[in-house]
């Protein structure tokens, strides 16, 4: 039974009002504890004693419209006196007779009323278990007051919007969202308490299972229709089961998720569907691509597309096709590479050949300076007249000879001694501000260019060096490349001269090399400091080339 409203007043009457018997129904209308008394007439209930009134014939008479009766007799004990008027004076004996005649007129109406009455309870839903009094026998008998009914606690309203949402829940059984909504708020209400607040969450709980399950059937069931729909090419068809689902699932908490999810991966494998059409034909024209450039253009446009829709079929169908591009590219790059680097060394070998071109040239040009240099000093010096003759490129010789220094000159330096002991070459420098010189004594021995010399040395006081490619320049000053010795002990040295390079070793240890000599031909020379002693023997020279050659 729904909520209904009392038809006099408008209070709202609960459907446990009318069980309880504290509302009244009366056909159409509706009344409430406090109008019922005064507009629906009442039954006497089973085991009501005989002769208490049921109602009051004012009551009775203003429902009929008619004026209520005067008492024809004073109230007996017991009986209420506010329900009987005071009874009228007594009339003087004249007026008896009309008297009469009223009274009589006062009880036709009474009958007329009662009878009315009667047929009004006829359709009161409680059963008449006596019969009715009459109104002579209402009139003689006293009254008795009906014992007051318990009244219903009224409702907070809490308890009554907990009502509504419930009859909500009846009326829109499949609305779980918003009947869990309503319920959750009342929940959050404060004050909400002890069993009230136990009913409200048992409430939900049940809602919510009744939700988790209509949901899961209805998500089931559209997964297995998608599917069936997606496999068979229709992407939107599929899309749309998803989106026209109910909202018992759509808006539920763990199902609006996987729909958004299922509605994005399809959508994405439709535009996937749609932009392969443009892919797949670079896959064709990949194998007939013309040069490296255009291959890894057409690599980037297919791995783009792979990139945007990695989790899409189409993207699984061009792996092993985008595999293949990667390998062919390695391999143009390799192929590429390996011709870079060749035009590279090609390059970089003309630029050595033209630098090496250049540097000949030059060399050429300041050999040409030094040699008439050298002629023209060698002259005015007559530093050959003593020389032995001209050693021939491509022999080896002997420039000691274990007696005496033959073959060999002390040029401009007099406080240098040099003698032979024991088959040695001694030096011995007294001079505090000169170094002592000894150099071979051949004719033309300055234009020596390519040879190789091996001795042996000691210093024995202070320190000397060994000179290759020696020579003098305009202030008559001696240079070349030097050797420094410090040991004071005997040790092999070997001293190849060879185009730009002078690479000297000791004792057979690791080569040290020299570039860049200041003269490009030249004699051999042995040098003291201030001060110092040497001992040379064992000299062996291996003349490979002279410069010039022809010239």
């Amino acid at each position: 039974m729904s909520v209904r409203y009392c038809s006099n007043c408008g209070v709202r009457i609960d459907p446990q009002d009318f069980e309880s018997g504290s509302a009244v129904k009366d056909g159409a209308n509706s009344y409430c504890a406090t109008c019922a008394l005064k507009f629906v007439p009442r039954r006497r209930p089973a085991g009501h004693p005989p002769g208490a009134p049921r109602y009051g014939h004012r009551h009775i008479t203003r429902r009929q419209g008619l004026r209520p009766a005067k008492r024809l007799r004073e109230p007996e004990a017991g009986e209420h006196e506010e329900d009987y008027p005071e009874p009228a004076a007594k009339k003087k004996q004249p007026v008896l007779l009309i008297g009469a005649l009223v009274a009589a007129a006062v009880l036709l109406i009474i009958v007329i009323a009662v009878s009315a009455s009667r047929s009004h309870n006829s359709y009161i839903e409680t059963p008449v278990t006596e019969e009715q009094p009459s109104v002579k026998s209402v009139a003689a008998k006293p009254r008795i007051e009906e014992p007051r009914r318990t009244p219903v606690p009224e409702k907070s309203p809490t308890e009554k919007r907990l009502d509504d949402a419930l009859a909500y829940a009846s009326a829109h059984p499949q609305e779980f969202d918003k009947i869990v909504a309503m319920l959750e708020a009342i929940e959050h209400e404060e004050g909400l308490g002890g069993e009230l607040d136990a009913q409200v969450r048992q409430y939900i709980s049940e809602f919510m299972d009744r939700w988790d399950t209509a949901a899961k059937e209805i998500w089931s069931k559209a997964q297995r229709e998608a599917s069936a729909v997606e496999k068979s090419g229709d992407i939107a068809k599929a899309i749309s089961i998803y989106e026209s689902l109910p909202v018992v699932c759509a808006k539920h908490l763990t199902y609006s998720e996987d729909i958004k999810e299922e509605v994005k991966r399809l959508k994405t494998e439709m535009e996937a569907k749609s932009a392969f059409a443009q892919i797949e034909p670079l896959l064709a024209e990949a194998d007939s691509a013309k040069g490296l450039e255009e291959l890894k253009k057409k690599r980037e446009q297919i791995a783009e597309f792979c990139a945007k829709y990695e989790n899409t079929e189409y993207a699984a169908k061009l792996k092993e096709p985008l595999t293949k591009i990667d390998e062919t590219i390695a391999e143009l790059e390799r192929k590429t590479y390996e011709e870079d680097q060749k035009k590279r060394e090609e390059e970089e070998r003309r630029k050595q050949e033209e630098l090496a071109k250049q540097e000949a040239e030059k060399r050429a040009k300041e050999w040409q300076q030094q040699k008439a240099h050298l002629e023209k000093f060698w002259t005015l010096n007559n530093f050959d007249a003593g020389a032995l003759p001209e050693l021939q490129p491509g022999k080896s010789y002997r420039l000691f000879n274990g007696s005496d220094i033959n073959g060999w000159h002390n040029p401009l330096t007099p406080d240098c001694k040099w003698t032979v002991q024991n088959g040695e070459i001694v030096g011995s420098n007294s001079s505090k501000d000169q170094s002592g010189l000894l150099i071979t004594n051949y004719k033309r021995q300055y234009f020596w260019e390519n040879y190789t010399l091996e001795c042996k040395a000691c210093v024995t006081r202070g320190a000397g060096a060994i000179l290759v490619r020696a020579n003098v320049d305009a202030n008559k000053k001696f240079g070349g490349t030097v050797y420094p010795l410090n040991q004071n002990q005997w040790v092999s040295v070997k001293i190849v001269v060879k185009d730009d390079e002078v690479t000297i070793s000791v004792d057979g240890g690791q080569p040290a090399t020299h570039r860049g000599n200041t003269w490009q031909a030249g004699f051999v020379a042995l040098a003291i400091e201030q001060g110092g002693e040497m001992r040379f023997k064992d000299f062996l020279l291996q003349l490979d080339s002279v410069k010039p050659a022809a010239k």
